[in-house]
């Protein structure tokens, strides 16, 4: 991928008896982005995770987080890296403000005004006054992001951090994580099923499925490869048209749907698709160009993944 990595992983593998949770999983995060890491759930998604923050050891394979090893000096990483991991644990009976001091004061970290910034960013000022155990499933969310930017860290790793969160507080949460890398130079490994939302928010994305790597890249470019142009025909014109379309070098795959034409193709080439038919005196009644979206592109590869 070229540039610097905050994470990279080389045949990482976590079994617990039988079963493999994270199968030789490799791949590189660069550095200055905001890297989707998609998976079903079961994927191995948080199991990774937990790996990289040495809450687990893994069985075989190693990785580096910030250039320092998991396994033998990943301390140094730790302290420069903010993260949140599955359900937020907290002391129930504090407020969300003093559950933020007692981490503060036994990290050595930062004061009260750093407290009041972090609550304000995630928008939590109002509430913060309340007992946690009164806390809705976002805001529990809104405290969880908040403890992991206490100590401005210059990497954030965030297992779900949307879940809970109502669409508002979820596009806060997009468009702080965006500023965060595009404006502060920060670097965000992001754990998520909405993937309409980290479509709009990831530079890149890997995605997983039982333990293993089955795509990975830039966002745009892997939305470009399952691009597509969906062709209207009649029903005596629709086999001619097949024929003729899975034989061109630029197709992909055609799928007919009775008199509907699936093509897997660059979009860029809809004009070539109407010109090919019209050769042979075809002429669709309509030809739409199809935009892929991530969800899409997700459910191809564990569909097809599944099938394997």
């Amino acid at each position: 991928m070229g540039g610097e990595a905050v994470i990279r992983t080389w045949e990482l593998t976590k079994r617990y008896g039988k079963t493999t949770a994270v199968d030789g999983l490799t791949m590189e995060v660069p550095r200055g982005e905001v890297f989707g890491f998609l998976g079903p759930n079961g994927a191995g998604k948080t199991t990774t995770i937990a790996m990289l923050l040495g809450l687990v050891h893994p069985t075989a394979g190693g990785a580096e987080v910030l250039g320092c090893d998991i396994r033998k000096n990943l301390g140094p990483a730790l302290r420069r890296t903010g993260a949140t991991i599955e359900s937020p644990a907290f002391y129930p009976y504090l407020s969300g403000r003093d559950n933020l001091r007692v981490m503060a004061l036994s990290d050595g970290g930062p004061g009260a005004r750093r407290i009041d910034q972090v609550l304000e960013r995630v928008g939590l000022t109002e509430r913060a006054g309340d007992p946690f155990k009164v806390y809705s499933m976002g805001m529990k969310q809104r405290l969880a992001l908040a403890a992991a930017l206490l100590n401005d860290p210059e990497f954030l790793i965030l297992d779900e951090p949307t879940n809970g969160l109502d669409p508002a507080g979820i596009q806060e949460t997009r468009k702080m994580l965006r500023q965060m890398v595009d404006e502060q130079g920060k670097s965000v490994f992001l754990s998520s099923h909405l993937l309409h939302e980290v479509q709009q928010v990831c530079d890149r994305v890997v995605i997983i499925d039982r333990g293993q790597v089955i795509a990975q890249g830039r966002v745009d470019e892997l939305l470009r490869q399952q691009e597509a142009i969906q062709v209207e025909l009649t029903e005596a014109e629709a086999g001619k048209a097949e024929a003729i379309l899975r034989g061109l070098d630029w197709v992909q795959a055609v799928r007919r749907e009775g008199t509907r034409i699936h093509v897997s193709a660059p979009a860029e080439r809809s004009r070539q698709v109407a010109e090919v038919l019209a050769a042979a005196s075809i002429y669709p009644s309509q030809l739409l160009r199809v935009s892929a979206t991530l969800e899409d592109l997700f459910l191809t590869l564990t569909r097809d993944n599944d099938h394997a």
